[in-house]
């Protein structure tokens, strides 16, 4: 066999481990294995004891781009076996695969580095101890690494296969459950017909069935006694696990915890309760309500009905609980006010958010009750949510914010926040500022604690040591490929684009903010404006050159599209999609309108392929990337072209052709350009006949094809749309 051919520096961590496996077969296939992909395997025995010797490289879960890391597995696999497991109540399914070599459904398994310690001394073996993981980036030697692991094979995982590789040496296995599980060993003593050792096995860990549940039990008493064993030695019923020391001290703990909640919330309704006025304080309310719920939450009730403050805060009227509101959020501005130092990004003190849990749970409830509010309401809450902009949390690599900030957003921004635009919209100016202010200094402070780390010797019993190596091989694998930017640089593009940051809700809650302050205060509607992307930078002036006629006929379309277009748009949608394309025939814009739609979807073809990373991804609406506002117009103009009667089949599909070819370019260490964007024009055209469809088909064949866009395809050809 000849030697594979290395790797690209650059390459994914996939095709650095499939060159792995290309070597090992260099060294496994002699030996009589069959290679798949990066599993091995290979017949032996015969009878009940034929089974499969397997070698299986498992990929890390969080490989990216050309680094990564992979585990060797060792597994062995009797179909005989399998079949006699199969006989278990549930279990059934096993029979189906019994015949096929399956690391994972092999019941005798061992992962190679923990065999380590089972070297004898004098072990011919010179490489290092073998690692719990292999590892690999930019610049390993491939080569180096590929044998270490072939040797480590050879030399510890293969003798494993073969001491262990047959029945007996199951049967009498002592070792861990997680190697082999005691049922295993049951079976294959039954197989061997070796009656005497299955009653031995299930009397030495009769403890495994005692920690199990009574499902389980009852079957696995089932299946033995089908298979004629003697099964007292089995507990009767499952022995509850007994809590740990450490479990009883975490749970007085608690206990003493929702004590002082309890006792604190009765404090406050008494005192509440010796006051003059009939109707509690709403501020005192809301701080009971907070306490009841901390001593309570682990019972999961419901705020404003299982609650006693909660009840009363249901009891009072629009006033009353907009008070409440501004009182459960003052707690937290409270508290972040006393904060006297920076908190630490990576390791704040334990009690940092002990509340902000409670506080969502008590807002998510509260704020459907207010539909609407006074405009000094909202505009209070907007100044406490600035206070508390810098009460963020950070998670492994983004953070939010743990109070409900995403809830307060879509409540301001909604029914209870329209009537008051005109005067929210400073105050969400100011917010934005406030937040991009923080983002800035939090990286900042982010940025000495890691450039302190690195001046310190390395310690790897330090728990960020892996992570903060995994971002230094990170960070030297981009500078390979082009110059990183400034340190000035970096804090310029936080300061434009701070929420990429966030994670999940909390970054769709900014951009909702950022359309909320982009609002015409009279109105409500959106400007016709593209966002300062590649292709926005073509459509916006080309909207401007249009006659103002024109203009003025489209312009209500395209602020509705602004708001936000679906891949997958109702039916109520799409009816009045066509009830504006009749009204814009009517003023007799459409051949206008149609030619500049079919200029704008050719011109989204061309890109400069640049993008601009600042910490945690590329920003869209930069380069290449579309920004919210140019992907829902762009998705606006398919859909109405798409529509257009007057648009042949085969003029479509040209447009759609240049669509398809600008969202699925590869942008370097991003990905898809546009993948919703594409995915929606790959559905399209698979709708437009055979021969588009088969052209679709193509984009998804071949090796080297994109995951995304392979899923892309097989959804558009299941699912294609109908014109």
């Amino acid at each position: 066999m000849k030697a594979p051919e290395l790797p690209a520096e650059d390459a994914k961590a996939g095709v650095k481990i499939d060159h792995v496996a290309k070597r090992l077969a260099l060294v496994l296939v002699p030996l009589g294995f069959k290679r798949k992909a990066r599993q091995f395997s290979r017949a032996v025995g015969s009878g009940d004891d034929a089974h499969w010797q397997i070698v299986h490289l498992q990929a890390g879960q969080w490989n990216e781009g050309p680094r990564g890391e992979f585990h060797v597995n060792l597994v062995l696999q009797w179909p005989a076996l399998l079949r006699l497991l199969a006989q278990r109540e549930g279990r059934g399914w096993l029979a189906d695969h019994a015949d096929k070599a399956d690391p994972g459904l092999g019941p005798f398994s061992e992962r190679l580095a923990h065999l380590q310690s089972e070297l004898p001394a004098t072990h011919p073996c010179t490489r290092p101890a073998i690692p719990d993981t292999y590892t690999f980036g930019r610049g390993s030697d491939l080569a180096a690494l590929a044998d270490d692991v072939a040797q480590a094979v050879v030399q510890v995982g293969l003798p494993w296969l073969q001491q262990h590789g047959s029945l007996r040496a199951l049967a009498d296995f002592q070792g861990s459950l997680l190697t082999a599980d005691v049922e295993v060993r049951l079976a294959a003593a039954l197989l061997l017909g070796d009656h005497t050792r299955a009653q031995q096995i299930l009397v030495e860990r009769r403890a495994r069935f005692e920690q199990s549940n009574n499902t389980y039990l009852a079957s696995v008493r089932g299946w033995l006694v089908g298979l004629g064993m003697e099964v007292s030695a089995l507990p009767a019923t499952v022995t509850p696990a007994q809590p740990s020391a450490w479990e009883h001290k975490r749970e007085a703990a608690q206990r003493a915890e929702e004590t002082q909640h309890a006792q604190h919330a009765q404090q406050i309704r008494a005192q509440v309760s010796a006051a003059p006025a009939a109707v509690p304080p709403p501020a005192a309310l809301a701080e009971a309500w907070l306490a009841e719920h901390r001593a309570a939450w682990r019972n999961d009730p419901a705020p404003l009905a299982d609650l006693p403050s909660g009840r009363d805060v249901a009891a009072l009227d629009a006033n009353g609980r907009e008070t409440v509101l501004c009182a459960l959020l003052q707690h937290l501005v409270v508290r972040e006010q006393q904060q006297t130092t920076p908190r630490d990004p990576v390791q704040p003190p334990v009690d940092s958010f002990d509340a902000d849990e409670s506080v969502k749970l008590l807002l998510v409830a509260l704020l459907p009750t207010l539909p609407s509010a006074t405009e000094s309401t909202v505009l209070t809450v907007l100044g406490q949510m600035r206070t508390l902009v810098t009460r963020w949390q950070q998670e492994l690599v983004t953070g939010g914010y743990p109070w409900g900030f995403a809830t307060l957003v879509r409540w301001l921004t909604g029914p209870a926040g329209a009537p008051h635009r005109a005067a929210m919209q400073p105050a969400i100016a100011a917010w934005l500022a406030a937040y991009a202010h923080f983002a800035v200094a939090a990286h900042d402070r982010l940025t000495d604690l890691v450039a302190t780390d690195e001046a310190a010797a390395e310690d790897p019993a330090h728990p960020l040591h892996e992570l903060m190596r995994e971002a230094r091989e990170r960070e030297a694998e981009l500078a390979a490929q082009q110059a990183l930017p400034s340190a000035e640089e970096v804090r310029r593009r936080i300061t434009a684009y701070p929420e990429q940051r966030m994670s999940g809700a909390d970054k769709q809650a900014v951009a909702t903010l950022r359309r909320e302050g982009r609002r015409d205060a009279a109105t409500g509607h959106l400007p016709v404006t593209w966002d300062d992307d590649d292709w926005g930078q073509v459509a916006a002036p080309a909207w401007q050159a249009l006659p103002a006629a024109t203009r003025d006929a489209m312009a209500p379309v395209l602020q509705g599209w602004l708001e936000g277009v679906e891949t997958r748009p109702s039916k109520t949608w799409l009816r009045t999609l066509a009830a504006q394309a009749a009204q814009v025939a009517q003023a007799g814009a459409a051949d206008v309108w149609r030619a500049w739609v079919l200029q704008q979807l050719a011109a989204f073809a061309p890109s400069s392929g640049r993008t601009e990373w600042a910490t945690t991804g590329a920003r869209p609406g930069v380069g290449a990337r579309l920004g919210e506002a140019s992907e829902n117009l762009l998705l606006g103009l398919l859909w109405w072209a798409w529509h257009d009667t007057a648009l042949d089949a085969a003029t479509l599909d040209e447009a759609l052709h240049h669509v398809s070819t600008g969202a699925w370019q590869r942008l370097p260490d991003v990905g898809a350009r546009a993948p919703t964007v594409g995915g929606l024009v790959l559905r399209m055209r698979a709708g437009l006949g055979e021969a588009a469809q088969q052209q679709v088909a193509a984009l998804g064949a071949g090796r080297g094809v994109p995951k995304q866009r392979q899923q892309a395809v097989e959804r558009a050809l299941k699912e294609p749309l109908a014109r």
